[in-house]
């Protein structure tokens, strides 16, 4: 296993920045939260399987988000985003 330093994590947390930032990032970024299942149950009953594909592409988007640092508002601005969409 290779152990990053702080400043890797920085660089890396950099690089994700500036690729989810503006409005191109931010379309692609609310469309892997509605894909990822961000804003609904991953479960299926009865398919165990299918559940673990759910929440395998779930923590996907949580890397993204967690490396991007997204707070409370950024998950707000992108449920926004997803609702209006969806109208």
């Amino acid at each position: 296993m290779t152990w990053l330093t702080r400043r890797d994590v920085r660089a890396k947390q950099e690089l994700y920045r500036r690729v989810f930032a503006g409005p191109h990032g931010q379309a692609v970024l609310a469309d892997l939260a509605r894909f990822c299942r961000v804003y609904a149950t991953t479960f299926v009953g009865g398919d165990s399987h299918a559940t673990a594909l759910g929440e395998g592409r779930r923590e996907v988007f949580n890397r993204i988000a967690g490396l991007m640092a997204l707070d409370e508002a950024g998950y707000a601005r992108l449920m926004a985003r997803h609702l209006r969409e969806e109208e």
